[in-house]
């Protein structure tokens, strides 16, 4: 049983997924436009299809960039370790967690962007951050990740249960 999803290295990540939100929105005025085109002079309705398509290209252009900076590199964990991996599916990292003296999670961690609340804490700037921080001999390491699945969600739960049995101290922040 593990845990697997993408690390997140780079603040900018949080910077284009909001981004992403705001483009998305914008492009859903001049598609609703588009979707009454009968009533609107055929030129209003080509540059609304032109900004809407420029909108688009801007999404996508976005979207790459989230891939290029989220798509570097994954985190697996499991009740013993803590792996760094590739792409290549290379361990890059590893850390036992059987010398962790402590865990910490945060208290909320989750999908990003479940409901409309979060939506909403994204616009604002304060998106949902998953992350997990190993407290060994008086230093910190900390991962944020980026979860894709409700069922890594049910692993992760698991490993955490897993951690507490074995007198791990999980702190939740």
């Amino acid at each position: 049983m593990a845990f697997k999803a993408k690390i997140i290295e780079s603040p900018v990540y949080y910077t284009l997924k909001r981004k992403e939100l705001f483009i998305g929105l914008a492009a859903t005025i001049p598609a609703g436009l588009l979707a009454s085109f009968f009533e609107i002079p055929v030129w209003i309705v080509l540059i609304v299809l032109v900004i809407y398509i420029l909108l688009i290209l801007i999404l996508k252009n976005n979207q790459q960039e989230i891939k290029n900076i989220s798509d570097l590199k994954m985190i697996e964990i499991d009740a013993d370790y803590i792996k760094l991996k590739s792409v290549n599916n290379e361990i890059i990292d590893s850390f036992d967690l059987t010398k962790t003296e402590k865990i910490m999670l945060n208290k909320d961690f989750g999908m990003p962007q479940e409901s409309i609340a979060d939506i909403v804490q994204e616009m604002k700037g304060k998106p949902k951050q998953n992350f997990i921080i190993i407290e060994r001999n008086e230093q910190f390491q900390k991962f944020d990740f980026l979860v894709d699945s409700y069922y890594m969600l049910k692993q992760l739960d698991k490993i955490i249960e897993q951690w507490q049995q074995r007198g791990i101290e999980v702190l939740w922040v």
